[in-house]
């Protein structure tokens, strides 16, 4: 068997071991020369250098996009996951490695909790309710597979939905979860919620923003900001929808 390539990037893509580490900044403008230098373990295609589909990675790129910080990228292609991954994380990202201080840590909860302690400046803290979106992404996963004629998956769909642009339209200081700048429940829960734009039309018909104006507005204010932009696969709703539809065929389950 072939050995897995990976590839070390530069904020939005690059190469490992057979490419020179590219020194990259999350934000030109903001990060300190003095900061530590991470690396980001994710999914993607070693050869072409791309980022690939992934919510919780995307969560932690906004984080360190928003704060400032100097990271690289490593990419793993998922069909050939590496013994170190499977033995870290169990072959799940992301995973950000830091060399001087002998950092080799999964789980995008425990990653964005790191960094906000090690990193407070910008805060990202939120003003949003913890409960907001909590349940989300399982409610999602379970209606894109359901069948047409499931009406309780579509409820509870329809239901997290509207708690979202409920609090956006009416309750949020807006435009964003927690006003002008993305913040912690940005970061959680944008790209989640952008997955699920994009699988429920190409699966399943449903067109979130036409039926959800806030959430529209939303997406349309977060466009305008680098750190998500930034943060997207390199090959847009293209390779959520590819790989939403994989899953549901597979019948995978988070």
């Amino acid at each position: 068997m072939q050995a897995p390539k990976l590839a070390v990037s530069t904020c939005s893509r690059t190469a490992l071991s057979i490419s020179p580490r590219i020194a990259h900044r999350a934000s030109s403008n903001m990060a300190s020369a003095a900061a530590p230098k991470y690396d980001v373990v994710v999914k993607g295609d070693p050869e072409a250098k791309k980022l690939g589909d992934c919510p919780f990675t995307q969560r932690v790129l906004i984080t360190l996009a928003n704060k400032g910080i100097e990271y690289d990228q490593t990419y793993v292609d998922f069909a050939r996951k590496p013994d170190w991954l499977m033995q870290v994380s169990g072959g799940k990202v992301p995973v950000i490695r830091q060399s001087e201080k002998g950092l080799n840590m999964p789980d995008s909860d425990v990653i964005v909790e790191y960094l906000e302690k090690e990193h407070p400046n910008p805060s990202m803290k939120s003003s949003a309710p913890a409960e907001l979106g909590a349940s989300f992404f399982p409610t999602f996963i379970n209606f894109v597979k359901a069948p047409a004629e499931d009406k309780d998956a579509t409820s509870k769909m329809e239901a997290e939905l509207q708690a979202i642009n409920d609090y956006l339209s009416k309750e949020g200081n807006g435009p964003l979860m927690g006003g002008a700048n993305i913040d912690a429940k940005d970061a959680s829960l944008a790209p989640k919620l952008y997955h699920a734009c994009v699988a429920c039309k190409a699966i399943k018909g449903f067109d979130i923003p036409e039926k959800y104006k806030a959430i529209k507005t939303y997406f349309d204010t977060l466009s305008s900001k680098p750190g998500w932009k930034q943060t997207l696969p390199v090959d847009g709703d293209s390779v959520i929808e590819a790989g939403w539809k994989a899953k549901v065929a597979s019948g995978w389950s988070h």
